[in-house]
């Protein structure tokens, strides 16, 4: 191609760049812990349920959000069925309406009993059977503590042993497994702070709240959660079907591709692809791709240099594609390879469309571009199926578009052959 490295300055000094650029932008590392017996109790089981407590701060709403989108799990959410099970059981069994949660928390102040674990836990088994029958989806996740302070102080939701209610629920839909977001108190101010950005200041809030007043009302909040979640937590580590996701870092980003390499190591498979980038490293940069959390590919170490330039690029998309469930980025230095001064016309005329990159992954290349201290070094483009692929803008707009049709057309045929149902 011709191509020619553009001068970067000294390299310490861009590798010092790079460090202070990313600090905050790197993922942190995450501890998951999981039981012996996850992961054959996942396989054996259909369908398969998957319990997840989290209380505020740990990014639980995030990740079921994810869980859904990407593999396709059912959410079933407890306090959803609270709300709309207890005035139908008041409305056949006594005529009493209730229309609002003001309602639901005036007749359970008086009459707690009726909410309780056990109905909570049939409720549930009986949302699983109607969901079977209609669509027989095979992975169901249950998000089984409500939020509402007034049903996180019940009595009879609430237990210090849930084995009776489980065990009944276990006789319908064995192998349970549940996830707990863990977050010890003592990081719930980091994690709030991260996840809820307006409460870093000490200033009154415009309701005249402080953020001292609304941290402790967190922390109440915490401490009811983490009530309410306990014995689940204990019943579940006894039975070593229990994953421990550490949600200290309060990086949400960082808890999320903890859960999403964990499902993908218990075999569920994808419903969707989280959105891929690759970096061709034409001018062989030289920088410390671990820094931006970059899984780097030598394609001469994973294709043969004899190989066409379409089956080399077949190859990486293969290993893109394979390796996705760990990683999202990478950096594919192509020096010594088929595509190293390889000319335009050696590739397929491009005839799909392709865009400038989408707001986050152009973020991404511009934090590379500043860390080297030339914001145009790079530049990146879009494919129909959203891969970002990001070139360095001395190369011709024309290749850098084949290229990209190139990689997309071996990416999908990839991603036809691996994707599949949830087990």
């Amino acid at each position: 191609m011709g191509c020619t490295d553009s001068k970067i300055g000294d390299t310490a000094t861009a590798l010092s760049q790079l460090r202070a650029s990313t600090t905050s932008q790197t993922c942190s590392h995450v501890d998951v812990r999981t039981g012996a017996r996850v992961e054959t109790t996942v396989s054996e089981h259909d369908p398969v349920v998957i319990m997840i407590f989290g209380g505020p701060g740990t990014g639980k709403g995030k990740v079921i959000e994810h869980l859904r989108s990407t593999f396709g799990f059912q959410l079933i959410n407890g306090e959803d069925l609270i709300v709309r099970g207890i005035p139908k059981k008041l409305k056949i069994s006594r005529n009493i309406v209730l229309k609002t949660h003001e309602d639901i928390k005036l007749l359970l102040d008086d009459e707690p009993h009726h909410l309780s674990l056990e109905w909570l836990c049939k409720m549930v088994s009986q949302e699983i059977m109607d969901r079977q029958v209609k669509e027989m989806r095979n992975v169901y996740l249950v998000d089984l503590m409500p939020n509402l302070k007034f049903m996180l102080k019940n009595e009879h939701l609430v237990k210090e042993d849930c084995a009776a209610a489980i065990n009944e629920f276990e006789a319908k839909f064995p192998g349970t497994v549940t996830v707990e977001l863990h977050l010890p108190v003592e990081y719930l101010a980091k994690t709030k702070s991260l996840f809820h950005p307006r409460l870093t200041n000490t200033k009154d809030s415009p309701g005249g709240q402080s953020d001292e007043a609304d941290m402790s009302r967190t922390s109440r909040r915490h401490a009811l959660y983490e009530k309410a979640a306990n014995s689940f937590v204990k019943y579940f580590s006894q039975a070593e079907r229990l994953i421990e996701v550490d949600a200290s870092s309060g990086d949400k980003v960082a808890i999320w591709e903890a859960v999403r390499k964990l499902m993908s190591s218990l075999r569920f498979s994808a419903k969707i692809h989280d959105h891929v980038l690759v970096l061709f490293n034409f001018s062989n940069l030289h920088l410390d791709w671990n820094l931006l959390n970059m899984h780097v590919i030598r394609l001469v170490e994973i294709a043969s240099t004899t190989d066409s330039v379409e089956s080399a690029v077949e190859t990486l998309a293969r290993y893109v594609e394979t390796t996705s469930f760990e990683c999202l980025k990478f950096v594919v230095q192509v020096e010594g390879s088929q595509l190293d001064n390889i000319k335009t016309e050696q590739l397929k005329r491009a005839v799909m469309f392709t865009a400038p990159a989408p707001g986050h992954c152009d973020q991404q290349v511009r934090e590379i571009n500043d860390a080297i201290g030339q914001p145009d070094y790079f530049k990146a483009l879009c494919s129909t199926d959203d891969e970002t692929l990001v070139f360095p803008s001395s190369l011709g707009n024309e290749f850098c578009r084949r290229l990209t049709l190139l990689f997309s057309e071996s990416h999908k045929a990839c991603s036809k052959k691996t994707t599949g149902n949830c087990l």
